[in-house]
């Protein structure tokens, strides 16, 4: 197997401010959002965003298309740890959600590549009140939001 690293520079960008309701959905809010800018991975939002922002941030990043491939290796995009939880898409397609809690996810993306690609995160971590539903979160972390853990392309080869 080999691995890399999508480390940085990804640009987030604030879309809402949301809390998690009783009944255990994001509701957006009203208010400002912050500006946004640039940031790496692994890391939260809070230098960016302000340690209290809570809502949707898309972050953004592209790579090129990794050399050598076979055509039938395998390629994959890890997200090791999110928190809260989110979706994630390459090149306008839809690869799937990230689930609460900070478990890995991992999506195949072989056949989605292209020459330049863009992959897009949405992590969200909304607002929680005293009659919020249970929100499953990285149990070290307890700052803002943000990818936690490395996001890599892992090729594997299958021949």
């Amino acid at each position: 197997m080999h691995s890399i690293r999508l480390a940085g520079p990804w640009q987030i960008i604030p879309l809402a401010r949301t809390r998690w309701s009783s009944e255990g959905q994001s509701v957006e809010e009203p208010g400002p959002l912050p500006e946004g800018g640039r940031g790496t991975v692994p890391g939260d939002w809070g230098e960016l965003l302000g340690e209290e922002f809570r809502g949707q941030v898309q972050m953004e990043r592209f790579f090129h298309k990794p050399t050598g491939l076979e055509a039938d290796d395998r390629v994959e995009i890890v997200l090791s740890e999110v928190d809260a939880m989110g979706t994630a898409s390459l090149n306008g397609q839809s690869l799937g959600t990230i689930p609460p809690g900070g478990e890995p996810a991992r999506f195949e993306i072989h056949r989605l590549l292209e020459h330049r690609n863009c992959l897009l995160v949405t992590v969200e971590l909304p607002r929680l009140t005293s009659e919020s539903a249970s929100l499953a979160r990285p149990t070290a972390h307890r700052k803002a939001g943000g990818i936690l853990g490395e996001v890599r392309l892992e090729i594997i080869p299958t021949g």
